[in-house]
C-alpha cells in the first residue's frame, strides 16, 4: 500500500507545482504590467513616435517666430512691393533666423505676395514713368535687388517689345529739355549728350536722339 501513497503524493506535488487557472491569470497580469511599464519608459526616453516636452516647445517657438517674420514682411510689403532678396536682408537685420525667414518667404510666395517676376515688371514700369534710363542701367538695378539673371533677361525682353531703348532715351531727355532754354543749339545738344550718357545710353543712340534738338 506504500507505493499507492507515494503515487498520490507525487501527483499532489505536481499539481501544486503547475498551479491552477488563478495562478496563470496572475502571471499573465504581471507580465502585461511589465510590458506597459517598459513601453512607457521607452516612449519617455525618445522612442519611435514620441515627442518630448522640449521638442514640442521648440516646434511651438519656431512657429511663433515664423508668424512674427510674416507680420514683419507684410508691414514692409504694405509700403511697396519688394523682391524676395530685399525682404530676406531686411528680416536678417532684425535678428530673425534664416530658417524662419525662408519658411515665411515660401509661404508668402505660395499665396502670391512675394513674386520676383511681378516685382521686376512693376519696378521697370515705375522707372519708365519717373526715372527713365537705359536698359543696361535698369538691369543693373534689378540685379542689386537680388533678382536672378535669367528672370531679369526674360522680363526685360518682354518690356522691349513695348518700350524700346530709343523710347527710353527720348523719355529721359524730355524731362531735361527745360534746362536747355537759353543755350545755343550746339550747347543744348552737348548737354543732352552728357545727360543721356550718364543714363547709360549708347553713343550711337545718343547722337541720333540729340540731333532732333
Amino acid at each position: 500500500m506504500e507505493p499507492d501513497r507515494e503515487g498520490r503524493g507525487g501527483t499532489g506535488a505536481a499539481r501544486k507545482t503547475s498551479g491552477g487557472p488563478r495562478d496563470k491569470r496572475r502571471r499573465s497580469d504581471d507580465e502585461a504590467a511589465v510590458r506597459v511599464t517598459e513601453a512607457s519608459a521607452w516612449g519617455a526616453s525618445g522612442g519611435p513616435g514620441s515627442r518630448s516636452t522640449g521638442d514640442v516647445e521648440k516646434a511651438e517657438g519656431a512657429a511663433l517666430e515664423r508668424d512674427r517674420v510674416k507680420q514683419a514682411m507684410l508691414r514692409l510689403l504694405s509700403v511697396r512691393m519688394r523682391s524676395r532678396r530685399e525682404l530676406e536682408i531686411r528680416l536678417r537685420r532684425k535678428g530673425f533666423r534664416a530658417e524662419a525667414i525662408g519658411e515665411a518667404l515660401d509661404d508668402l510666395e505660395r499665396v502670391g505676395l512675394v513674386d520676383d517676376g511681378k516685382f521686376a515688371r512693376l519696378f521697370l514700369e515705375s522707372r519708365f514713368r519717373l526715372r527713365p534710363r537705359s536698359y543696361k542701367v535698369l538691369m543693373s538695378e534689378l540685379r542689386a535687388k537680388g533678382l536672378a539673371e535669367e528672370l531679369i533677361k526674360e522680363v526685360v525682353d518682354e518690356c522691349r517689345l513695348e518700350v524700346t531703348e530709343e523710347d527710353l532715351a527720348r523719355m529721359a531727355l524730355s524731362r531735361k529739355t527745360k534746362s536747355f532754354k537759353g543755350a545755343s543749339p550746339d550747347e543744348a545738344r552737348a548737354r543732352a549728350a552728357r545727360y543721356l550718357a550718364g543714363k547709360g545710353f549708347a553713343p550711337s543712340l545718343i547722337a541720333e536722339v540729340v540731333n532732333d534738338i
